[in-house]
């Protein structure tokens, strides 16, 4: 699959599937044949409701979980399977900034320990160059240099999550994931939190994968945006396209749900019938086919397969 032309892509993930074990004897299948890229200097949003497979898409990228099958490959080397040494070598140029980044910290750390951390870990600094480092990467998130001396307590939820971004930048890593990073903040701090990746993005070139529910917020960020039902992708297209140019059903009703200032309220707002399946009781074939206004005798029969239905824009729906 072909998503940003002929460059080489710094991180990609190749039909990974990933299971895990649950009660009875019964498997959920959080990820199924995922393949998608992410690119130096581009953004690959990954939007979707709970259950997606999203995070845990993320978690496979880093290495904290590894695929049942398929592969991971960073700079085009395998990195899934890796153990040890080997694993922590390629986890250097891979970083990720989670949800709600207190329960990451530890919190009878002060901020400058928090965020020099994977530098002392990988013996890049010497514990006496933390106090100039750290001013250094609190500039680079846009936070006082007198924030070094503070704990995560003393911190808003924006300003934790920069101290987050700052840690998960410190490595100078080629890519960066952003699991729901901006999910549990007020609309003026996502918008600084936002204006600040897509500085550090310009600055230092990285790949970012911003996993996230808002799928405005999205396309606002994204090169490319990725749209996830219960651990498949079913369309893939360039981030300016999703208004205007989408094509799975699924995708056209989260837009329809999207609150906008200049929307028509005189129109009726559709809704998406039905509850989103169980993750252990996903329908045969289309996953999405029980809450599909479009379904067709075929849907039940496979799960169809994401095809190129117009340049550079991918859609898994028999009807489209």
């Amino acid at each position: 699959m072909c998503e940003a032309g002929k460059k080489t892509p710094v991180l990609e993930a190749k039909q990974v599937t990933k299971r895990f074990p649950a009660a009875h004897g019964q498997t959920l299948t959080a990820c199924e044949n995922v393949t998608l890229s992410l690119y130096a200097g581009q953004t690959l949003g990954i939007v979707g409701e709970s259950g997606g497979g999203k995070s845990t898409f993320l978690r496979l990228l880093v290495g904290l979980e590894q695929p049942d099958s398929g592969e991971v490959l960073y700079q085009g080397t395998k990195i899934s399977g890796l153990k040890g040494k080997a694993l922590r070598d390629a986890r250097r140029h891979i970083q990720m900034v989670f949800q709600d980044p207190s329960e990451a910290f530890h919190p009878r750390m002060k901020v400058r320990d928090i965020i020099c951390e994977p530098l002392l870990n990988y013996h890049i600094i010497r514990r006496q160059e933390v106090p100039e480092k750290a001013v250094e990467l609190l500039r680079m998130v846009e936070l006082p240099e007198e924030f070094a001396g503070r704990y995560p307590k003393d911190l808003s939820g924006g300003q934790r999550q920069r101290v987050g971004i700052a840690r998960a930048l410190a490595l100078e890593p080629d890519v960066l994931l952003c699991d729901e990073a901006t999910s549990a903040l007020d609309v003026a701090v996502q918008k600084s939190i936002i204006e600040l990746l897509v500085r550090l993005q310009r600055e230092k070139n990285i790949a970012i994968a911003f996993v996230c529910h808002d799928l405005a917020l999205v396309r606002q960020l994204s090169h490319r945006t990725a749209v996830m039902y219960l651990g498949h992708v079913v369309e893939l297209m360039d981030g300016r396209d999703v208004a205007a140019r989408s094509l799975h059903p699924y995708t056209r009703a989260m837009l329809g749900s999207v609150f906008d200032l200049n929307m028509d309220f005189t129109k009726e707002i559709p809704v998406l019938k039905g509850e989103t399946p169980g993750p252990l009781h996903v329908p045969e074939g289309c996953p999405f086919r029980d809450r599909c206004g479009f379904v067709r005798k075929e849907c039940a029969g496979h799960m169809p397969p994401l095809e190129e239905k117009e340049k550079n824009h991918f859609c898994a729906c028999f009807a489209v």
